[in-house]
């Protein structure tokens, strides 16, 4: 497992993450159609449109290639939240610590009162069942996965992560720059094959509908504030737009004639 690998190979969604939560963490804009807020107010912008070169491979957070994460990350709430300053903070999980000695027992104690995107709610099994099919999925993101040798449940919403050799940086594998830590609905579990396109999420966000294609190269991925989660107040945009633009002539232009804010 290389977590400095898999950061190199994800310069595309670091740039695109880092862009989004500037826009979303600086509180004082609202996007070109919105009005400014009043400091530490959420700001109601209406639509933040984002320009980026390629679309994802998948919108599984489970098999979706590290260099397209951002795309996961807007609609998904990881376990654990890493800020633009590399600090680490609460997300679907409220608490955080290695059990003993030798990050071998790694815990959880979960957000109460946390829904998903289809209307359930988040519990320790449920969370413990993403982890497990992220375990077992193929691709590049199950391997930060691969020192565990078991998830268990050990209270509605605790659970304890057990692992074969020690893994110090288990809490930056499950924030949002990898995907492992982007929590699946139990409803989207059961079916799977539909993750590519939609997501059964808990995030601040949701996809609107499933990839528009059209005569010309670019696609448009929407996603819309939610109602029913859990912080209003990280939900900047009542929709975030990204499409994809692979010319990058064709990019600067749409951003010079305000086609895209970003």
């Amino acid at each position: 497992m290389s977590i400095g690998g898999a950061r190199d190979r994800s310069v595309l969604a670091l740039v695109v993450a880092a862009t989004l939560a500037v826009t979303a963490a600086c509180g004082g804009g609202a996007g070109r159609d919105g009005a400014p807020a009043p400091k530490g107010k959420p700001v109601a912008g209406r639509t933040l449109t984002v320009a980026v070169p390629s679309a994802p491979n998948s919108l599984n957070p489970a098999t979706v290639d590290n260099a397209f994460v951002s795309y996961t990350m807007l609609a998904y709430d990881p376990l654990i939240y890493q800020a633009s300053d590399g600090s680490l903070k609460p997300a679907l999980a409220a608490s955080w610590k290695y059990v003993g000695t030798g990050n071998k027992d790694f815990t959880l104690a979960l957000r109460p009162g946390v829904t998903f995107s289809d209307g359930g709610a988040l519990t320790a099994a449920g969370v413990k069942a993403s982890l497990d099919y992220a375990r077992k999925a193929v691709g590049a993101q199950a391997q930060l996965l691969g020192a565990v040798q078991s998830v268990d449940v050990t209270g509605p919403l605790s659970l304890s992560i057990k692992l074969a050799a020690p893994v110090p940086l288990m809490p930056q594998i499950l924030t949002q720059f990898y995907g492992v830590g982007e929590i699946i609905s139990p409803k989207g579990l059961a079916d799977p094959a539909k993750l590519t396109v939609s997501t059964p999420s808990a995030g601040a966000l949701a996809r609107t509908s499933s990839i528009r294609r059209r005569a010309s190269p670019e696609t448009i991925y929407t996603y819309v504030a939610r109602r029913g989660y859990y912080d209003p107040s990280r939900q900047h945009y009542q929709k975030i737009v990204m499409r994809v633009i692979a010319n990058p002539q064709a990019a600067l232009n749409a951003l010079k004639t305000k086609q895209v804010d970003v």
